[in-house]
Parts: C-alpha cells; sequence; structure tokens
C-alpha cells in the first residue's frame, strides 16, 4: 500500500464503490458509456461532499454540488456496504476516517500524468 495515497473521492457503483485520490484521477479512469448507462451512483468527497457525474462526450466530469450540500449518511452507507462486500463478517466502524482509512488499499490506481499523455 502506498501510505502517500489517501482515498478523496467515492463512487457508488456496481463493486460496490470505487476509491480515488483525485477528482482529475476518477474523470480519467471512469468511463463514459458506464456514464450514460447509469453504472455509477452518488459520488462524495471525503467529508459528505456531494457531487454529480456527466459526460461531455467521451469525457467524463465530476461537478461539486453548487449549494455545498453533503450526504455523510449515505457516503457511510457506501463504504459500509463495499467493506461488507469484502468481509462479510468485518464490524464496521462508525467513525467515518477510519472506514476511509479501511478502503485506501482499494484506490484505483490511475496515473493522471501517464493517462493525459496517451
Amino acid at each position: 500500500m502506498n501510505t502517500n495515497r489517501a482515498v478523496e473521492i467515492v463512487v457508488a457503483a456496481d463493486e460496490p464503490a470505487l476509491f480515488y485520490d483525485s477528482i482529475a484521477s476518477a474523470e480519467l479512469h471512469l468511463e463514459s458509456t458506464d456514464v450514460q448507462d447509469g453504472v455509477y451512483g452518488p459520488v462524495f468527497g471525503i467529508k459528505g461532499e456531494v457531487y454529480s457525474i456527466r459526460t461531455a462526450g467521451d469525457r467524463v466530469a465530476i461537478i461539486a454540488d453548487p449549494l455545498g450540500r453533503t450526504d455523510v449518511i449515505g457516503l457511510k452507507e457506501v463504504l459500509s456496504t463495499f467493506l461488507r462486500t469484502i468481509k462479510p463478517d468485518m464490524v464496521i466502524p462508525d467513525c467515518l476516517d477510519t472506514m476511509l482509512q479501511l478502503c485506501t488499499p482499494y484506490l484505483e490506481s490511475v496515473s493522471v500524468m501517464q493517462k493525459t499523455q496517451s
């Protein structure tokens, strides 16, 4: 595990969640056809910030909620579902920071520099 990276963006999905260290990484990794097909659910920042996910052609855009809404409960539900999927007998912590730390090993590995150069 690379300890220099941390979860910053959580995308609800059929996996049941994807974790990224930046919005840019998520935008580069997520596929526009999957966005259009509704594969992805809510998108959250690590404090429960709500984002929308859209496409512009073949590009994915993740946009902060213009009203600055947060949904910590929704974020915790996504994290709990993910953690129960990887370890069904896990006692799920109530602390959001602890939940995010448990998800850090599952960060998607996307190099923004490599992806933009290809």
